[in-house]
């Protein structure tokens, strides 16, 4: 019998992650050097844990070798002898790229292609690093700001209109006749590949309410540290979220999101 093992776990340094969060968890001096925004505990190729106990064992070692005894049979046979899920401490100091996570067919085909075409699995460049889907659950650890899913349709127009955004007037119209669904993909694909100089133009025109509300609040803040990026605009048209410590939000395959602030 294997028996409990502690885990060393590896963290991953992105800039948008937090110099305080994850190192006040495990209790290590704060600040650190650099920004620290995932701590993974699992079984990615990419970054395994590590068994303590077993001469700093990785954890993809172990399941490969007795898949059934860590694992179980049924999981073990289901999952291919790999780990079911990745657990992650998520520290976000600075807002996270509007992102959608790939379903089954298109994480299995994508990387295949990728593979294909020569990209290495640690090649910036490439979007498949495993062959997986990427459901996700995130569960606050502190008050966690995100970005999830379209408004509906006449929400979104109010939102421009209020806004006095006229350089969108066109896909806003469109839009109204559109409504959801299609009118969602349209405008969204119109506003993603607008160029840097007319997303500028309509990030200086808006006229932010005086009464703050989330979306006011968070579209002033992208938009003064990001004046040339259309992701600043999407407090417009993404429903703003706020978790209390504790409460948490499912995230299906293909949901549009972005992580603003927060340690979950």
């Amino acid at each position: 019998m294997l028996g409990i093992s502690l885990l060393d776990n590896p963290i991953r340094q992105y800039a948008w992650g937090s110099r305080t969060a994850i190192a006040r968890l495990q209790r290590r001096s704060s600040p650190t050097r650099e920004p620290e925004a995932e701590l993974w505990m699992g079984a990615h190729s990419a970054a395994p844990s590590r068994l303590r106990q077993h001469g700093s064992l990785p954890l993809t070692d172990l399941l490969r070798d007795r898949p059934s005894e860590v694992l179980g049979l049924r999981v073990s046979t289901w999952f291919s002898s790999g780990f079911p899920f990745l657990l992650k401490v998520l520290a976000a100091d600075q807002p996270l790229s509007i992102q959608a996570h790939p379903n089954e067919r298109q994480a299995r085909e994508g990387f295949e292609r990728e593979n294909a075409a020569g990209i290495a699995p640690d090649d910036p460049t490439r979007n498949y690093r495993d062959p997986h889907p990427k459901p996700e659950l995130i569960c606050a650890l502190t008050p966690f700001w995100a970005l999830r899913g379209f408004r509906d349709s006449v929400e979104i127009v109010r939102e421009f209109r209020s806004f006095c955004i006229d350089e969108f007037s066109h896909e806003v119209d469109t839009l109204e006749r559109e409504g959801d669904g299609r009118g969602h993909r349209h405008f969204f694909a119109s506003l993603m590949n607008a160029d840097a100089d007319r997303v500028a133009r309509a990030i200086a025109q808006a006229v932010v309410p005086a009464v703050e509300t989330p979306t006011s609040r968070w579209f002033a803040k992208l938009a003064s540290a990001y004046p040339r990026d259309a992701g600043a605009l999407a407090p417009l048209f993404l429903n703003v979220v706020r978790l209390e410590a504790g409460e948490a939000m499912y995230l299906d395959a293909g949901e549009l999101h972005s992580y603003l602030e927060g340690v979950g």
